[in-house]
């Protein structure tokens, strides 16, 4: 894959061992409904082959300075990634991250769709509050992983789920996975944690509502 700006993780390595064509073949013979390029730009051939097929590209960048290649090869979708998100793709907080990825992206279209890139946030997000801020802060929705770790339907082993499950924050180390895992404290299933997700986010989203004041008063 391209490197993505001069302070990128030092692997540039091509994962598909130089079958990227013939996957990109499978996944449109799949119908595959979304194609996601990390620690990377995809080729602008791969990019164009995909919208031909109808099938969006993201591209997950853990830096402002990473969108605009991005965007140069036309990528319909932008995950930012905070450096609290399992793959830790940069240090700058998710928190920060979004609205600054938010604003660079205003303007600009989806070659797919004709429609606004569209921006998903990532890194440390694992419950509505999460999703919530994500919202609040301009994003059109949330990538989760390590959550998901600790679902019923995960092919993790159990052990592994408890690990994530028993993890608090002084077991949290600062690799490439897992940041969250010190705030999750159950294993559910996939539909009980993205339904829990979204309540709560409607309720928090309903509560900061009251705080607005029909007249302002100075």
């Amino acid at each position: 894959m391209a490197p993505v700006g001069g302070n990128a993780r030092a692997t540039n390595y091509d994962y598909t061992k130089g079958k990227l064509g013939d996957l990109i073949d499978i996944m449109i013979v799949e119908k595959c409904r979304l194609f996601v390029s990390a620690v990377g730009v995809p080729p602008k051939w791969a990019v164009e082959k995909l919208h031909k097929a109808g099938i969006p590209v993201m591209n997950m960048v853990g830096a402002p300075k990473h969108v605009a290649k991005a965007l140069s090869v036309g990528v319909d979708i932008i995950c930012a990634q905070g450096g609290e998100g399992g793959g830790h793709t940069g240090d700058i907080a998710t928190s920060v991250l979004i609205p600054k990825i938010v604003d660079i992206v205003k303007g600009h279209k989806s070659p797919l769709t004709g429609g606004p890139i569209s921006v998903v946030a990532a890194g440390g997000i694992y419950d509505g509050r999460g999703l919530a801020m994500s919202l609040c802060m301009g994003a059109d929705a949330v990538w989760v992983g390590t959550r998901f770790v600790a679902a019923k339907e995960a092919n993790s082993s159990p052990l592994h789920k408890k690990a994530v499950v028993q993890a608090d924050f002084t077991d949290t180390i600062r690799t490439i996975i897992f940041s969250v895992s010190g705030l999750i404290d159950s294993v559910k299933t996939s539909e009980e944690i993205v339904n829990e997700m979204v309540t709560d986010c409607v309720q928090i989203l309903k509560n900061v509502q009251k705080l607005i004041a029909p007249t302002p008063k100075l």
